[in-house]
């Protein structure tokens, strides 16, 4: 009775045993399903943070040409404060040289100094950069402002051509100034032609243009006379009203060395009320086409109301000669 009762304690005890080994196992199992559970469950937390960080990452991508973007707008507003406010204008108002104020077509009348520096002129850039002799150095023009002593205005210019003597143009009335290098006489050596045009007046044609025509001759700038009439710096070509004409009024004019020319107009009935029966008919305007020569010149006959005259000239060995002319009615 006590071997089976020994027995029998120990069958439970092995039963125990057996029973806490199967429940460690189970434990763990169920740990092990667990922590694998856990595992599946990261995973997918992973991707869907993924695209998070690609979110993310998206708008530093999609930010990226915005600077570019306004790069390209910066660029494209740039010339906008050249043509509303001149940079030279801004450099010489940061300088203090000269107050700042708008382009003005007048800047230069009252105006001392060179002309590339005449920053409230709105032609100033012409005089900018420019080389008449071609030796690769800059030349400039100096003006200088005088009127004289009964208050009328009057200039005196000067061009600086770099390595030369400089040349002075003095009494030039108060027109706008313009200097170009020609050839006319197609020698391949530059000569000069300087002006002053009134277009701002009411009548610019009637008021005619002030020439400098120079030549370098024998080392030296030298003026060139045109073959017509002058007054100071004013070309002219006299036209004339012929007695007893009044029906169908006859112009004539003459040109130096040429003949006396007769032109029938067909005039308004007021014409010979409203103006003089002669007129010193000013040179108004110079063609300067692509070959250079010849130059074509317009002078304006009896205050602009009837026609002009339409001149070519050439030029060579140091003159100029008529080649030929006509008359352009404008009625």
């Amino acid at each position: 009775m006590q071997k089976s009762k020994s027995s029998q304690s120990g069958l439970r005890h092995k039963t125990s045993v057996i029973i806490l080994i199967i429940v460690l196992l189970f434990v763990l199992f169920a740990m092990i399903i667990l922590l694998l559970h856990q595992l599946s469950e990261e995973k997918p937390r992973q991707t869907v943070e993924t695209p998070q960080s690609t979110t993310e990452t998206l708008p530093s991508v999609m930010e990226t040409p915005q600077p570019t973007m306004e790069t390209h707008r910066l660029t494209t507003e740039v010339p906008q404060p050249t043509v509303d406010t001149p940079q030279p204008s801004a450099i010489t108002e940061a300088e203090g040289e000269i107050s700042p104020h708008d382009l003005s077509p007048w800047g230069y009348s009252s105006y001392t100094g060179y002309l590339d520096e005449c920053y409230q002129w709105t032609d100033y850039e012409s005089f900018a950069d420019c080389d008449y002799n071609e030796d690769g150095i800059p030349d400039r023009v100096y003006r200088e402002y005088c009127p004289d002593a009964e208050g009328s205005e009057r200039s005196l210019y000067r061009i600086e051509l770099s390595g030369e003597s400089p040349i002075e143009i003095s009494n030039m009335q108060n027109g706008v100034p313009v200097l170009q290098a020609v050839d006319p006489d197609m020698d391949k050596e530059w000569e000069l032609l300087f002006t002053c045009h009134y277009e701002f007046s009411s009548r610019p044609n009637v008021e005619g243009l002030d020439i400098v025509f120079l030549d370098k001759i024998d080392g030296v700038w030298q003026q060139v006379e045109l073959p017509f009439e002058k007054e100071q710096y004013k070309y002219y070509v006299n036209f004339s009203i012929e007695e007893n004409s009044t029906d169908n009024p006859v112009i004539t004019y003459q040109l130096p060395g040429q003949e006396v020319q007769r032109q029938t107009l067909q005039l308004p009935e007021d014409f010979l009320t409203c103006n003089a029966e002669t007129d010193n008919g000013r040179l108004f305007q110079i063609d300067i086409g692509e070959n250079q020569s010849p130059i074509t010149l317009h002078f304006n006959a009896f205050f602009d109301a009837c026609g002009e005259l339409v001149v070519n000239c050439h030029y060579t060995d140091g003159s100029w000669k008529v080649n030929d002319y006509n008359f352009v009615a404008y009625y």
